[in-house]
């Protein structure tokens, strides 16, 4: 699979790893994305081995 937009980065995380982020292209930096972590701490471990999983699953 080939990702060529932040925003499409931003896609597949919500697709892959069930987790919304912001494209970093919305703040200036075409090479980050934003998280809210406004959740319990469990929740957003979880939520960050989704999005390491799915990054990991492009390689």
């Amino acid at each position: 699979m080939t990702i060529d937009t932040p925003a499409a980065f931003a896609a597949y995380l919500l697709e892959h790893a069930g987790v919304a982020v912001v494209p970093g292209e919305a703040f200036g930096d075409e090479h980050a994305f934003r998280v809210s972590v406004a959740a319990a701490e469990a929740t957003v471990l979880g939520a960050l081995e989704r999005i390491a999983e799915s990054v990991r699953a492009l390689q």
